[in-house]
């Protein structure tokens, strides 16, 4: 998935920059057209991942960017780590 544009206040602003490709959020692969696995044979939105699936304190992304593949691991404090803004529960 094509990272358009970084919030420089999220978490992921650290790791992150414009054109650079998302591979997998937190073990999940993401297709080039932004979605996930979801049940068998079906696939949903990557944004359901980052609205629900964050509870855990630190979050694993794996980017390719600038000609190189980077596993990283970012905190996470409640908030959406792509936009800072507090999840909704």
């Amino acid at each position: 998935m094509l990272i358009r544009r970084v919030e420089p206040t999220a978490a992921v602003s650290a790791v992150l920059r414009p054109n650079d490709v998302l591979l997998a959020f937190d073990g999940t692969p993401i297709a080039n057209d932004g979605t996930v696995p979801f049940r068998s044979g079906e696939r949903i939105s990557f944004s359901y991942l980052v609205s629900g699936g964050c509870g855990t304190a630190r979050l694993g992304l794996l980017a390719w960017g600038g000609g190189l593949v980077a596993d990283s691991l970012i905190a996470s404090d409640g908030t959406d780590p792509f936009t800072s803004e507090e999840r909704v529960s």
